[in-house]
């Protein structure tokens, strides 16, 4: 008897769309960034909606209803790195947000799909360049085969200024 494996899943139906107040929660739980309140059940109203602000600029994924993956951007973001110049580069720009995606949707090209959508987002919002700070193994090819450049090492990024990392590449594109 032949047994399919289990990394293998069929492919879900996923529509993209904007991330709503009502997504937060699940945007939270996917980034595994819940706090005490949301696991209580403790979320106001007023905390939801001033984390909706900084998640104004998400895509999330859904399939039946339930978020399945996200990406987002963050506008006006202050970002430092060492160029390969070995000084440090300082720029207010738009910075691309970490996508999750749950286990059992990847591979299907959704944070493919949510990629381009939030490249097109930016662009309709007139962002003129998109930063992202490359963590994560096989990041850095995800990045370079959709025209970023490296432009050095991310000084900024929360493993770096917790003294968890040393070499966080920071990649560049013009849009």
């Amino acid at each position: 008897m032949h047994h399919r494996p289990k990394n293998l899943r069929c492919r879900a139906v996923v529509k993209i769309g904007p991330a709503s107040l009502r997504d937060v929660p699940g945007i939270m739980r996917l980034q595994e960034l819940t706090s005490i309140e949301l696991r209580k059940g403790k979320l106001t109203r007023e905390k939801a909606a001033s984390i909706a602000v900084r998640y104004s600029h998400f895509l999330v994924a859904k399939s039946r209803g339930k978020i399945v993956a996200v990406r987002g951007m963050f506008p006006e973001e202050r970002v430092s790195y060492i160029g390969p110049d070995s000084k440090e580069h300082s720029v207010l720009t738009t910075v691309l947000a970490n996508a999750f995606t749950l286990p059992d949707y990847r591979h299907q090209g959704i944070s493919s799909r949510l990629f381009d959508a939030i490249l097109e987002k930016a662009r309709s919002e007139g962002k003129k360049e998109l930063y992202v700070a490359a963590e994560g193994k096989g990041t850095p090819g995800f990045w370079e085969k959709r025209g970023f450049e490296k432009v050095g090492t991310c000084t900024t990024c929360e493993r770096f200024l917790q003294g968890k990392c040393t070499a966080v590449p920071m990649y560049r594109k013009s849009i």
